[in-house]
């Protein structure tokens, strides 16, 4: 679309999925950032696959992202990215509690600390777009079904980006975009999504 056609925000709408600290994934060890804990591709399910014989995760890093698993509790969530006078469109969230005192509970903390977020949808590539992330904990992308954004592990808040222009694209195609996050420790919840 020309600039003067682009929308002011952009809506888009995931699922959270609230934990108990004493899952074994979630209030562990901070191991810092881990690279490699999920397959290059998604799997069948839309879900990620995690990486035989890795330490990211005690349970199937899938296991994070579906309902049928009995500790996880749902809910759909909306974020909403706002465009700046350069076009650019930014979720940026210090403290991103989305669930405080919420479903499972905040289990006698400030926040709730242990949850994961997955978003779903599409986009239209054309050249010199750029997708940027900021998470603590872990942030995976998969565009196109491939991974694009690999910051796994309990972290600090970590920052990566994809330019679509190296993913060999084709110009005006549409293609998917799936995001997950998981916010799995205490003190801090950063999320960032910027494109």
């Amino acid at each position: 679309l020309p600039e003067a056609e682009k929308p002011d925000t952009i809506t888009l709408t995931g699922i959270l999925r609230d934990f108990s600290s004493e899952h074994p994934d979630f209030e562990g060890d901070i191991p810092g950032l881990q690279t490699g804990c999920v397959e290059a591709e998604l799997g069948e399910d839309g879900k990620p696959i995690m990486v035989e014989g890795n330490s990211c995760a005690a349970t199937q890093i899938s296991d994070w992202y579906s309902d049928a698993h009995d500790a996880a509790l749902t809910k759909s969530f909306e974020i909403e990215l706002h465009k700046n006078d350069k076009g650019i469109y930014t979720f940026d969230k210090s403290g991103f509690f989305p669930i405080d005192g919420e479903l499972g509970g905040n289990e006698d903390r400030e926040h709730n600390y242990h949850f994961t977020f997955e978003l779903h949808g599409e986009f239209t590539y054309r050249s010199g777009q750029v997708f940027h992330f900021r998470g603590d904990d872990d942030v995976w992308v998969f565009i196109n079904n491939q991974l694009a954004v690999d910051i796994g592990g309990v972290h600090a808040a970590e920052e990566g980006k994809v330019n679509l222009d190296d993913l060999g694209l084709t110009e005006g195609e549409t293609y998917s975009i799936a995001f997950f996050f998981a916010e799995r420790h205490t003190v801090e919840s950063n999320f960032k999504m910027e494109t």
